[in-house]
């Protein structure tokens, strides 16, 4: 994958900044974690792939990014186990 250009690295921005507001009114109206948490997911997938450009980076780093992610869907997966079991 090529680096992206300016015109997709904006239709990013701007794709963030409407998931950002998303956000923000979904929660004001009392929206499931879930929920959140899913467009949260999506804000991360296209920062990583536009802002830090991962797609063309070395596998290494890649790799790096992929296992960050797995470690942090484990801690959710954690926290929501607990919360489940604490009610």
């Amino acid at each position: 994958m090529t680096s992206p250009t300016r015109a997709q690295i904006a239709l990013a921005f701007v794709v963030l900044e409407a998931l950002a507001v998303i956000s923000w009114t979904a929660s004001a109206a009392g929206a499931a974690s879930v929920v959140l948490l899913v467009i949260a997911t999506l804000q991360v997938v296209i920062s990583s792939a536009y802002f830090m450009e991962l797609g063309a980076a070395h596998p290494v780093l890649r790799v790096a990014g992929a296992v960050i992610v797995f470690f942090l869907a484990l801690l959710c997966l954690g926290v929501a186990g607990d919360v489940a079991l604490r009610q």
